[in-house]
This record gives C-alpha cells, structure tokens and sequence, in this order.
C-alpha cells in the first residue's frame, strides 16, 4: 500500500505546482545528457540526477554539482535526466525513469545507481524507490517537495511519522497519500545507509522536510542557512558529498581496486 501511494504524487503536483499556460509534452524516451567526462560507463556506480521543476539535466553542471563530485574523487559516472513536469502530470514518471535509465543503466554494467534529485526531483527519487524498491542503491533529495504543510503538522502532532496513523484515506486526500507513502522510510533497512536529506533553514518547505526527516538517522540529514535555490542546495550537496565518501567506500575506490 505504501508504495503504491507513491504514484498519486502526480495528482498533488497537478493541484499545487501547476503553472499557467502548457505543460511540455512527455516524449519517450527521456532525454538524458551525459555529465562524466571520462568515457560512460569506465565505473560501476551512476549518479542519476533529476532536476527541479524549473530546471533542466545541464543544470547541475551549470550549478557545479558535478565539479563537486569531480573535486570528492568519487568513482562515479553522472547522467541528467530530463524529467520535467509532463512526466509527473501524467503519472509515467517512475516507469519511464525506469524503462529509459535505469534498466539500460544496469545493462551497461552500472551495479550501484543513485538518484540525485532536487525539489520535484527529490520527490521523484522518492517516488521511484517506492514504486521500484530495490532497484537503486539509495537516494539523495534535495529540499524535496512533501506536499502542503497542513498535513505534515498533523503528522507531527500525532508524534511523528512512526506513530500517525492516516487511517481511511479519500481518494482524492493526495496529501495524505503522500505521507502514507513516507511511512515506507520509517523501516531500518529502507533508510539506513541510502537516504539522504538535505533543506535550507528558511526554505518553505523546511517545517515539511524536516518532519520527514524525524525518521532518518541524524547523519543523513544535512540543514543550512539558506533557502529554495541552488546557493543554498550546492553548500548541501558538498556536505552530503562527504558523508557518502565515508559510508560508500565503493564510491571511492577505482574500478582496478574493486576488481581484486
């Protein structure tokens, strides 16, 4: 049930972010851009990263997140998807990540797959691992989009993710839906080790992330000053970045040292 409550994230984008005017078309397959200098696919991990909504995949190296795992020395190879609202409004988000990047990705011989997503794309690296568990290694969200605050305070009121029962829920109580969905994360073997959080303190959605965050262990979470832009979002990822060059020893190794 939970994952699956993942797939009417659409519908709470739909009510709350849809701008005026048309929304791009969805094409299949996904546009990707490839970030990694060295030849594709010379490394056993891939770096998936998925924009915000106003964003496109050239944007992290425009905004230098993809210097910053160049100057970690991480073993990685980086890929930007274009994964724009059209996806998420039509709800084939997960499956085209999936039949697009992700499969092909593992056919290339990629044995660890992380999402990196910021804002929209922090909610689709959410969706994604409840709709496919197990697929991708683990995930970082950058000042996800959790949905509207009144529902993040009645979690919080009832004592947190843990202990808030959602009880029955509408069809159309998205916002439920998606906390419902978060509950996934209250479970060890689904968060230890593979979900990374990280918001500005003056960001608006702060107070949701950081309810969410209640039921990660402290180390994988990551706040700063700052709010819902990318000044605030790079300070963060440099920080996460030091975090999984500690606990992913396989990121940093070389593929001859990985071999033996």
């Amino acid at each position: 049930m939970a994952a699956r409550a993942f797939l009417n994230w659409v519908f709470v984008l739909a009510a709350a972010l849809l701008l005026s005017g048309c929304i791009r078309p969805a094409t299949s397959p996904m546009r990707t851009v490839s970030l990694t200098q060295s030849e594709p696919g010379g490394n056993r991990c891939l770096f998936v990263f998925l924009p915000g909504r106003r964003d496109g995949p050239e944007s992290f190296a425009k905004e230098g997140f993809v210097e910053a795992v160049r100057e970690a020395k991480l073993a990685v190879d980086m890929i930007g998807v274009d994964a724009h609202l059209g996806y998420y409004f039509k709800g084939i988000f997960p499956a085209r990540l999936r039949e697009d990047v992700i499969i092909p990705a593992k056919e290339k011989g990629y044995d660890q797959i992380w999402l990196v997503g910021i804002s929209l794309g922090g909610l689709g690296a959410l969706w994604y691992d409840g709709r496919y568990p197990g697929d991708v290694a683990g995930l970082v969200a950058i000042a996800p989009y959790l949905g509207e605050p009144e529902t993040s305070r009645e979690v919080s009121l009832a004592g947190g993710l843990t202990k808030w029962s959602p009880g029955h829920i509408a069809g159309n109580d998205f916002q439920k839906q998606i906390w419902r969905g978060l509950k996934l994360y209250t479970q060890r073997e689904k968060n230890f080790a593979r979900v990374y959080v990280g918001y500005g303190l003056q960001d608006e959605f702060a107070a949701t992330n950081g309810v969410f965050c209640q039921v990660l262990p402290g180390d994988q979470v990551f706040k700063c000053e700052g709010g819902h832009d990318w000044d605030t979002w790079r300070l963060l990822w440099a920080d996460i970045l030091k975090e999984l060059t500690v606990h992913e020893v396989n990121l940093r190794t070389d593929k001859n040292q990985r071999r033996q």
